[in-house]
């Protein structure tokens, strides 16, 4: 595991200390990106949220964490975007990080259902959850979640690697649309492009939005390989 990076400043509000079940405090930074359309000249649609989680021993994958721990971080991270959306102008549409440890469970569904319809009430905004940490997750009880959820907000968006395996199982439990991880860098290599084409041709068979992250350099290849939206960092 990598080390930590230096610790930020106290008064820095990105960074929330957490209890963790163990005992131990953790860290969670909270990260913001603009959502940009590729369909419509490269315009900043939304923000979408997410947590860089750390230990004493450096980076932890929420994945990695005690559904109660994630759970902590899926609301600490709503919190500071909620405070975000109210304090000034923003973009219409806000993706929420959701565990689906936190999606299957009763009482997490319920808080999370309340607080997001709090939410979007009082910020008039387009919420919808990022749901995340869906590997092995039969499809059967996949979908049962996502109908669930899916009536306390704008919709739910599946993170899944570019893997068109993973996408096939999962691409008709409900989505609003998919976020593509991809673990190489992205190039106008032909073959690369050819694969991702193929692949965002399976995601918007099901969903009509399909979402890479990236950098500014890289939204004319995301928009080339079918992408409808790219999340690039502030």
């Amino acid at each position: 595991m990598s080390s930590a990076p230096s610790p930020a400043p106290e008064e820095d509000p990105r960074f929330l200390t957490l209890a963790g079940v163990n005992g131990a405090a953790f860290r969670v930074c909270v990260l913001r990106q603009r959502i940009l359309s590729l369909k419509a000249a490269e315009a900043v649609v939304g923000w979408r949220f997410s947590a860089l989680v750390i230990d004493a021993a450096g980076p932890v994958k929420v994945a990695a964490l005690d559904w109660r721990d994630a759970e902590q971080v899926d609301h600490a991270v709503i919190e500071h975007a909620a405070g975000q959306l109210a304090a000034g102008s923003a973009p219409p549409l806000c993706i929420l990080p959701a565990s689906f440890s936190t999606l299957s469970s009763t009482s997490g569904r319920r808080a999370l259902s309340g607080r997001l319809q709090e939410i979007t009430e009082s910020t008039e905004r387009r919420v919808v959850l990022g749901a995340h940490g869906l590997a092995g997750v039969p499809a059967p009880r996949l979908a049962e979640v996502v109908a669930q959820i899916r009536p306390a907000c704008a919709g739910v968006i599946a993170e899944v690697s570019s893997d068109r395996a993973e996408l096939a199982a999962i691409g008709h439990c409900g989505f609003t649309g998919f976020l593509v991880r991809t673990q190489t860098a992205w190039s106008a290599d032909p073959g690369q492009l050819a694969r991702f084409q193929a692949l965002t041709e399976l995601a918007r068979g099901s969903a009509p939005l399909c979402m890479a992250r990236g950098t500014e350099e890289d939204l004319p290849v995301l928009a080339a390989a079918g992408f409808t939206h790219a999340a690039v960092n502030d």
